[in-house]
Order: structure tokens, then C-alpha cells, then sequence
């Protein structure tokens, strides 16, 4: 019902955002040159009660028992040494926040990293895992990668808060940073009452951009997702303005086409 985004998809973000980051994927496949393809991307990111992070691409999964369901740790005797189970030395347990990170990058043929495409998550827009982010943008770019952000959420951080410049004041909009234009940085504003941008995706220097038509991305998400069933006699989170709430009611009301 809306032209651009759906305030309410914030509610169900991570099942939204991993749609999207496929159709991203996808549609960028079809526009890439022969010798560069687009690879969907993910880490897992814990951050503990100190406020350390780790960051590590998924090698090795455990799967939990049900011992552990219920806060228990499971009995286990080594048949193989016996008094092992004796000397098994107590872990300090730390409480951690678990994260899934996922991203598109732009490869070529030989695997040389072309761009990185990251769609916003509520994680990267606190206070910490901004100046995260904005660090791994830094050093991608030293590296001579592009970089873009698609940021969809109003929730958090905005990027304007951390860099410098005249930047518009919308909590939504797509980021370009080209390795070969340190000095500049190319922003799409994302108004709420707006269709979203056809944005030009950076690759090598001397080829033409490739296209990215993001309405039509998260319109396509917004129907495989089913997201007409989503809550919509709530208000949305976060919360919008007084104004923006009231035209979003009128749009819901409105009937289908």
C-alpha cells in the first residue's frame, strides 16, 4: 500500500533483509559482465557484555541437545579416558548477543573483490556498530572496493551523524563510495513517502555502472514475504510522526488495486 517502504517491515527486519539481500543477488547477476558475479555473503557477530565483538564466517555448526534447552549442561563421560571427565576445567560464562551479518560482494573471475553491497541492519546503526561500520568502509576503500549501503530503516544511527558534509535529512537513504573518488560520496535520499531510487552500483573503473531498481526489489520481497499479514492495527517500531503515522493509516485504508 505504500510507494516506497513499509514502515511496518522494521517489526520482521531479519526475515526481510535476508529476502532481499537473494533478490539483490539476483537481479545484479543479470547486469553484471560475463567475468563478474555476485555472491551472497554472511558472518555470525558476538558481542559480549564488555562490549567486545567477534566476527566469523560460518565453518562448523553445533547443533544444541535438549540438556541445554532447559540451561543445563549435559552429563558426558569420555569412554575412552574416564577420569577426563574430572579434570574438564570450568568455563567462565559470558552472555553474548548472536548476529547474523549478511552482504552481497561483486567478485571477478580471478576472485579479486570488485564492490560490497550492505543492507542495513538495526546493528549497524547503534552508536557502536556504526563506528564499526564506518571503519570497515575506511579500510574496503583503501583497498580500492566500493562500497554501498542501502539503509531502509529508520531506526538508529543515521550515516549523516558520522560523517562530515551537507547531507539530507532523511533516516533513509543509499550510500555509493567509490575506491577511485575518495574525497566524494554519492547519497540517494529514501523518502517514507516516495518510491525508492534505481541506484547505479559501482564496479571497475573502466567499465559502465550496473543498475539496481530497488522498488522493484522490495516490492517483490514485500509479496513473497506474505507481509499484507503483518500487524497493522499496531503502530509501527519505531514509532512514526504524528504526521507520517496519519498519512500511512490513510494508505492502509485505501482500497487495493
Amino acid at each position: 500500500p505504500f510507494p516506497g517502504m513499509n514502515p511496518w517491515i522494521e517489526g520482521v527486519w531479519s526475515d526481510f533483509h535476508t529476502i532481499l539481500i537473494g533478490y539483490i543477488r539476483d537481479a545484479l547477476c543479470d547486469e553484471l559482465p560475463d567475468d563478474l558475479v555476485a555472491r551472497a555473503e554472511e558472518h555470525i557477530s558476538l558481542s559480549s557484555t564488555s562490549g567486545e565483538s567477534l566476527r566469523r564466517k560460518v565453518d562448523v555448526a553445533v547443533i544444541e541437545g535438549d540438556p541445554w534447552r532447559h540451561g543445563e549442561r549435559p552429563a558426558w563421560t569420555p569412554e575412552s579416558d574416564p577420569d577426563l571427565a574430572n579434570r574438564l576445567a570450568k568455563p567462565i560464562l559470558i552472555e553474548v548477543d548472536e548476529v547474523t551479518h549478511r552482504w552481497v560482494e561483486i567478485r571477478s573471475a580471478s576472485d579479486q573483490l570488485i564492490t560490497v553491497i550492505e543492507v542495513t541492519s538495526p546493528s549497524n546503526k547503534t552508536l557502536h556498530g556504526r563506528a564499526d561500520f564506518e571503519r570497515k568502509v575506511r579500510d574496503l576503500l583503501e583497498a580500492g572496493v566500493n562500497v554501498m549501503e542501502i539503509d531502509l530503516i529508520r531506526i538508529g544511527e543515521a550515516a549523516q551523524n558520522h560523517r562530515p558534509g551537507k547531507w539530507p535529512n532523511e533516516p533513509c537513504q543509499v550510500i555509493v563510495n567509490r575506491a577511485q573518488r575518495p574525497g566524494q560520496t554519492e547519497v540517494y535520499p529514501c523518502p517514507l513517502r516516495e518510491s525508492l531510487p534505481a541506484v547505479r552500483v559501482p564496479l571497475r573503473p573502466h567499465e559502465p555502472d550496473a543498475g539496481l531498481d530497488l522498488q522493484k526489489l522490495v516490492d517483490q520481497a514485500y509479496t513473497r514475504g506474505r507481509y499484507w499479514m503483518l500487524p497493522y492495527d499496531k503502530d509501527p517500531i519505531p514509532p512514526l510522526s504524528d504526521s507520517d503515522l496519519k498519512w500511512a493509516r490513510e494508505r492502509l485504508a485505501e482500497p487495493a488495486d
